[in-house]
């Protein structure tokens, strides 16, 4: 929900996301996760899904970032904020939003997932989904050596390992509503 409401927050209503096309033989689980939870934070938020696109190849990376933009942008040139599920992505989705002279952020915000260096390096840099991937590959080691020593025990199991959204130059910032914070 917090991904949703930092792109709201400059009164964005038309949100998009970009992410990777399910194929019988290939598969991005985290990037398909990335997406439905957008989208069950644009439902939850009473915001369309519309605009929520699952059709770049995998690996969803630089160029199909560009190619999913591409196709969203002519399908919806009105989308207001754009989430990537991955940082390289974003930066394909900045890069064609720069071919198409679309001003980042002004006409357009983007937001990436991963605070991979390239984003940062990017002009603008790219606002992204920072996530501590040290302390979730600690997490599901301990949960691999739980399961080795007591099999059966695990079953399907959530784990929050938090997230901080990282604001650099492909996002607005919300101006406070005078007598608010």
């Amino acid at each position: 929900m917090s991904l949703v409401l930092r792109l709201c927050a400059p009164r964005h209503l038309r949100l998009g996301a970009l992410g990777p096309a399910r194929s019988r033989d290939r598969r991005d689980l985290r990037g398909e996760a990335r997406l439905r939870g957008f989208a069950d934070a644009l439902r939850a938020a009473g915001l369309s899904t519309g605009l929520v696109r699952g059709d770049g190849e995998i690996p969803f990376a630089f160029r199909h970032g560009a190619a999913a933009m591409a196709r969203l942008l002519d399908a919806a040139p009105e989308v207001e904020a754009v989430f990537a599920v991955s940082d390289l992505a974003g930066v394909g989705a900045l890069m064609e939003c720069r071919r198409r002279g679309i001003d980042v952020p002004g006409g357009l915000s983007l937001l990436g997932f991963g605070d991979f260096e390239i984003g940062q390096q990017v002009v603008p840099a790219l606002s992204t989904v920072s996530v501590d991937f040290g302390d979730l590959g600690d997490r599901a080691g301990r949960l691999v050596v739980e399961l080795l020593r007591q099999p059966g025990t695990g079953g399907d199991r959530i784990v929050d390992v938090g997230f901080m959204v990282v604001a650099r130059g492909t996002t607005r910032t919300r101006t406070p509503a005078a007598g608010t914070t």
